[in-house]
């Protein structure tokens, strides 16, 4: 597996739900796909994650608001959390994306066999 390819599908989709968070039916349908386990250990997206779940609309207000009540916040987040705005492909795509995400988490975990290299 390609841990990059990986972790940009996890960009990819915290990007798109910070931009889609207004809309009522992303954390839905994202949660019914992920886990916060189905995220790389090694990055920042298992809090961030969390967080938009516990959001009722995930937006780039209401994120950083929760991961200051779930005491995860750190002074560099805010940039990270822009940045996954800024480098989101398209933000509609966000149910491809949660595939991508949930694939490599079963490829990580050897549920699945790798798939070809540069496949997204």
């Amino acid at each position: 597996m390609n841990n990059n390819l990986a972790i940009e599908a996890e960009r990819a989709l915290l990007g798109a739900i910070l931009i889609e968070g207004t809309s009522e039916n992303v954390i839905p349908i994202v949660s019914a796909i992920l886990s916060v386990n189905d995220f790389n250990q090694e990055t920042p997206h298992i809090k961030i994650y969390n967080a938009m779940l516990k959001c009722d609309l995930p937006h780039i207000v209401n994120v950083p608001r929760q991961m200051v009540d779930d005491y995860t916040w750190q002074d560099s987040d805010y940039s990270y959390l822009m940045l996954l705005i800024a480098d989101c492909p398209n933000s509609l795509d966000y149910k491809s994306y949660a595939k991508a995400v949930k694939d490599y988490s079963n490829e990580r975990r050897g549920f699945i066999k790798p798939r070809f290299k540069g496949a997204i």
